[in-house]
């Protein structure tokens, strides 16, 4: 939540699942909703997602709408963390 903070003015995430994935791994797959103000920010936040420690996989649809003021996107992503109990 605080890496999305750095690029999104208003940022929502809620953990939508959570399970063991070939018990190496746990998935959590998030629900994103958020406001930025250009879409350099959202590719910007994509790219980063590179250097995040753990496995994190955006997917499609990705829903972007503009207003005069903002944009807001609404998109999934699904992290891979390493299952500390496995």
């Amino acid at each position: 939540m605080v890496y999305a903070k750095k690029f999104f003015s208003d940022v929502s995430l809620v953990e939508i699942s959570k399970g063991d994935y070939k018990k190496e791994f746990v998935e959590y797959e998030l629900n994103v909703t958020s406001t930025l103000k250009t879409p350099t920010n959202f590719y910007n936040f994509l790219e980063g997602l590179n250097q995040y420690s753990s496995i994190v996989q955006a997917d499609f649809p990705i829903h972007l709408e503009a207003t005069k003021e903002s944009i807001t996107s609404i998109f999934k992503i699904k992290v891979y963390d390493t299952n500390v109990t496995h």
